[in-house]
């Protein structure tokens, strides 16, 4: 303190610096410096929570009837479990299901204890221990549940280096029961429990209390992280999880002619153009270049546009193949560059996602 490295100012600088340093001298990501100058937190916190929906940020169907939820805190089942319990139910009739943990900072584990539940046939099943200075404490599902078990839906669970603590935690029990694929970055490394302790003045401090192992491995993730089972960079890891899910709906269907099926097929091939994007040169970009009826595909700066007649805006290209682009705007339709046996650009089609085709000859 003599040498003035406190000396900030303002109350939330000073709690941030300490907040680092405490973090740095004790290598544990949990220490923490809170400050409420009302020296009441407990309603602080819930109105925040309230703001963020108790972290069940979004809810989605996403093609191909896969579902994705978005988790950014794990909030006290009292509050949010209503929300929890909706939020499942909504997403029941899934064939898939994406649950979002990127950037989420943690929160209660009995949240984590209620979710998890959801996800296995078996009640009192054994989930998690966790090893106090005095104490222990272990988890197992819920033998109720107000809602629907979703014990037979395929998972994937998406972190990266900001995922911590209980969602940590939440994707390392579901990675070792052999229950998800865990898609994304090596998450933070925060596998300790916590207390928040009162210290004078409105400030308190978050303690690491005790050590959550989980049930089959017998390990923590403190320090070391929870490895995906498939690694790839955050940006890219819900377009990963979502072409798994649907090539996994593939692989278990015996109908390949269905329309449901060309449907898979058909944003399969969007997602494999989103997570391996595919380059082109310019010679054969600048080669499709032309008129076709009505239609229009220019050339500029790297990239090919179109426009569905002269004097409306131009949409980027995006190649899903050699021959054959897409739209970010638009995924129901996309064009493909017709080429003779001399490879002579020829036309192009319209090509729809419920099957149909159209023509556009190359006008002269």
């Amino acid at each position: 303190m003599n040498s003035k490295k406190y000396d900030e100012n303002t109350i939330k600088d000073f709690r941030i610096r300490l907040s680092r340093d405490l973090k740095k001298f004790s290598n544990d990501k949990h220490f923490r410096i809170l400050y409420n100058f009302e020296n009441d937190f407990s309603n602080a916190i819930t109105n925040i929570d309230k703001g963020n929906n108790y972290g069940f940020k979004k809810l989605e169907i996403l093609p191909g009837n896969v579902g994705y939820l978005k988790i950014t805190s794990f909030e006290n089942p009292s509050i949010a479990g209503n929300i929890a319990t909706s939020s499942l139910n909504f997403l029941s009739n899934t064939q898939a299901l994406i649950i979002d943990l990127r950037d989420n900072n943690g929160g209660r584990k009995a949240m984590v204890q209620l979710l998890l539940s959801y996800f296995f046939e078996e009640t009192s099943k054994h989930l998690f221990s966790i090893y106090g200075r005095s104490e222990e404490f272990h988890g197992y599902t819920e033998t109720y549940l107000s809602g629907k078990r979703l014990d037979n839906i395929q998972l994937y669970i998406l972190v990266n280096g900001n995922t911590f603590s209980a969602a940590e935690m939440f994707a390392f029990i579901l990675k070792n029961q052999k229950r998800a694929i865990i898609v994304g970055e090596k998450t933070s490394g925060g596998g300790h429990t916590i207390g928040n302790y009162k210290i004078g003045n409105g400030f308190s401090i978050n303690l690491p209390v005790g050590k959550v192992v989980d049930a089959v491995s017998k390990e923590s993730w403190e320090k070391v992280g929870v490895v995906p089972d498939i690694e790839i960079t955050s940006d890219l890891s819900i377009y990963k999880a979502h072409l798994m899910a649907l090539e996994n709906q593939i692989t278990n269907t015996n109908d390949s002619s269905s329309s449901a099926n060309f449907k898979l097929h058909w944003h399969i091939a969007i997602l494999n153009s989103k997570t391996k994007p595919v380059t082109l040169s310019k010679n054969t970009l600048k080669s499709y270049v032309g008129t076709f009826g009505r239609r229009i595909i220019t050339y500029y700066d790297g990239k090919l546009y179109y426009q569905g007649r002269a004097g409306i805006a131009k949409t980027e290209l995006i190649p899903i193949n050699e021959t054959t682009f897409r739209f970010d705007v638009v995924d129901f339709f996309r064009i493909k560059v017709v080429v003779d046996k001399n490879k002579n650009i020829v036309g192009i089609k319209g090509l729809y996602d419920d099957g149909y085709e159209d023509f556009s000859k190359k006008n002269d």
